[in-house]
């Protein structure tokens, strides 16, 4: 038996080119030191109010790594502005997101039924950083 080996090519693996949609769009995702992060907490049984902000450039490498993986895990980096409440929920906790990278603003909301899991990290970082809100009086 002959086989006809005209057309045959050799069968090489390429290195894989693939690369996280979040890598794509944004080019310097993961190395940018420009991240602010603003979160705020509102809600619950008690009506808490906490807030933070967090700039990356002023984070301890380890903790610039941790919000830089958080963030693009979460995938804020792909909406501009995103709302999803349960308006039908009571005393769940309301999550608001505010990202600011490369000079673009990017805005999620939720709620504890909404969340997505890929947002867990996220918010657990920036929970760890937030106070309560000051109050604001009308004069």
């Amino acid at each position: 038996m002959s086989i006809c080996t005209q057309f045959a090519r050799p069968v090489v693996a390429a290195p894989s080119l693939e690369k996280h949609p979040s890598s794509e769009k944004h080019p310097s995702a993961g190395n940018h030191r420009d991240l602010v992060v603003e979160y705020t907490q509102t809600g619950g049984f008690v009506a808490t109010h906490n807030t933070a902000i967090v700039k990356e450039a002023s984070l301890k490498p380890v903790e610039a790594k941790a919000l830089e993986k958080a963030v693009s895990k979460s995938g804020i980096l792909d909406v501009t502005d995103l709302e999803k409440l349960n308006r039908g929920a009571a005393d769940v906790f309301l999550y608001d997101f505010v990202v600011e990278s490369q000079g673009k603003k990017h805005h999620a909301s939720y709620d504890d039924t909404t969340l997505p899991k890929t947002y867990s990290d996220l918010r657990e970082f920036m929970r760890a950083r937030a106070k309560p809100a000051k109050a604001v009086r009308n004069k």
